[in-house]
C-alpha cells in the first residue's frame, strides 16, 4: 500500500501538467470559432465581452473625436446580413432612440449590425450636423471611384463595404406627412431599386400602416434615396436592398419610434431573422 502511494505522488506532476496543457488549449481557441461570436478585425475595438447570446459592442472610428459604439449580434446561423442605422443627423431623435431599441435584438439567425448613433457628435449638439465638416449623409461615394468626404463617413463606409449587407435600413425624420405635403418626405420608405428592394419596403409599409387611423398620415413608398447618402451608396455600388425610412415630426416622438421600430422588426421577419 505505501509503494502504491509512493509510486502515484512521483507521476501527480505530469497528470497535472497534462491537464495544465489542455486548459490552455481550450482557452485559447480563436475568437469567432464558438457560435454567436464575431472575429474582431483590424482597425476596430471591442468595448465589452458580452455573456452568450449578446450582441458583440465595438467602436466606429476609433481614435477620432467621431468615435461611437456600434453593435455586431451574429448569431452564428447562416442568414442574412442587415445593417441598421440611426443618428445620421442629430436632430432626428427617434433614428437613434428606435436604433437602441434594435441594439439588443437578437436574431434567429444570420447577423444584425446597429449602428444607434452614428454622428455622435451631432446627437449631443442636438443639431443635424455637429461638429462634423457637413451633411453626414451627404458623404458616402456617389461612384465606384468616389471616396468618402470625412474620416466617419470612411469608417462607416469601410464597414458596410466589409460585410456587404443584404439589407440597410438608415432610419431618419422629415418634417411633414408627404400624402400632405409633397416637398417633405416625411412618413416614407424611400428604396435604391434592386432585386428585391420595392417588396420589402411595401411589405414594411403595410405594416406601419396597419398601426395608423389617419390615411393622410400614412407611409409612401418612393425610389432613389439622395445621392451621397449611405442608403444610395449601399444599393448602388454594393447591391444591398438599402432605404432611407422617414418619419414625420409632427408626431409625438414616442409614435415616431415605435413606427421605426416596427418597420425593422417587419423586414426581419420577413426574412426570418425574427
Amino acid at each position: 500500500m505505501r509503494r502504491t502511494l509512493r509510486h502515484t505522488s512521483k507521476r501527480s506532476p505530469l497528470v497535472f501538467g497534462l491537464l495544465a496543457v489542455l486548459l490552455v488549449a481550450a482557452l485559447s481557441v480563436p475568437a469567432g470559432a464558438a457560435q454567436g461570436t464575431t472575429v474582431i478585425r483590424a482597425g476596430e475595438a471591442a468595448l465589452s465581452s458580452p455573456a452568450s447570446g449578446a450582441a458583440q459592442e465595438r467602436l466606429l472610428a476609433a481614435g477620432t473625436q467621431y468615435a461611437t459604439p456600434y453593435y455586431d449580434n451574429d448569431n452564428g446561423v447562416p442568414g442574412p446580413v442587415v445593417i441598421v442605422v440611426g443618428g445620421m443627423h442629430g436632430n432626428e431623435p427617434a433614428g437613434y432612440m428606435a436604433a437602441r431599441r434594435l441594439a439588443g435584438v437578437r436574431p434567429q439567425k444570420g447577423r444584425l449590425i446597429v449602428i444607434p448613433e452614428a454622428n455622435k457628435l451631432a446627437i449631443e449638439a442636438k443639431t443635424r450636423t455637429g461638429s462634423h465638416p457637413g451633411d453626414l449623409n451627404r458623404a458616402f461615394p456617389t461612384s465606384r471611384s468616389d471616396k468618402p468626404g470625412s474620416p466617419l463617413a470612411a469608417s462607416i463606409w469601410s464597414l458596410v463595404e466589409r460585410v456587404r449587407p443584404d439589407y440597410l435600413f438608415d432610419l431618419h425624420e422629415g418634417y411633414d406627412f408627404h400624402k400632405i405635403n409633397k416637398d417633405s418626405v416625411g412618413q416614407s420608405i424611400i428604396y435604391y431599386p434592386v432585386q428585391g428592394a420595392s417588396e420589402m419596403a411595401k411589405a414594411m409599409q403595410t405594416a406601419v400602416n396597419r398601426g395608423i387611423s389617419n390615411s393622410k398620415h400614412h407611409y409612401s413608398v418612393l425610389r432613389y434615396p439622395v445621392k451621397g447618402s449611405l442608403a444610395r451608396a449601399a444599393g448602388q455600388l454594393l447591391g444591398a436592398r438599402a432605404m432611407i425610412l422617414e418619419t414625420s415630426r409632427k408626431q409625438p416622438l414616442e409614435t415616431r419610434v415605435d413606427q421605426h421600430v416596427t418597420m425593422v422588426k417587419a423586414a426581419l421577419a420577413r426574412i426570418g431573422m425574427l
